[in-house]
């Protein structure tokens, strides 16, 4: 990234994403960021999770776009600390104030069900 974009990105109000993203969310997002767009991404549920938390540390209200978005599967299955890693973002999410995040979905699933129930995202 270069100087001149990284000061565009600094100062943005809305930011895209696509593309498949694996374990935390590391993103450092710009505090004047109103909108963030996922289209066409296939991510863990540990990154969305990581990226939700930091979304919460925004002073202000702000949108999550979710168009197409896959979740990939967690590996509980296969005994993996990643099921636990989920876990724990889980509870944080829950214990959390997510009420600055509006989430707008066009494919919903399960999983992403699961990982919203009972928080305090609108």
């Amino acid at each position: 990234m270069t100087i001149s974009s990284a000061l565009k990105f600094a100062q943005a109000h809305k930011a895209l994403f696509f593309g498949t993203y694996t374990s935390r969310c590391d993103l450092r997002l710009p505090a004047s960021l109103q909108c963030i767009g996922l289209q066409k991404v296939e991510c863990s549920s540990e990154w969305l999770c990581s990226l939700l938390i930091t979304l919460a540390t925004l002073d202000h209200p702000v949108e999550c776009e979710l168009w197409d978005v896959v979740l990939q599967p967690c590996e509980e299955a296969r005994g993996d600390e990643s099921h636990k890693h989920v876990s724990d973002l889980r509870s944080e999410i829950l214990s959390r104030d997510l009420s600055n995040i509006k989430i707008l979905v066009n494919n919903d699933s399960m999983a992403l069900f699961e990982i919203l129930r009972d928080s305090s995202i609108v």
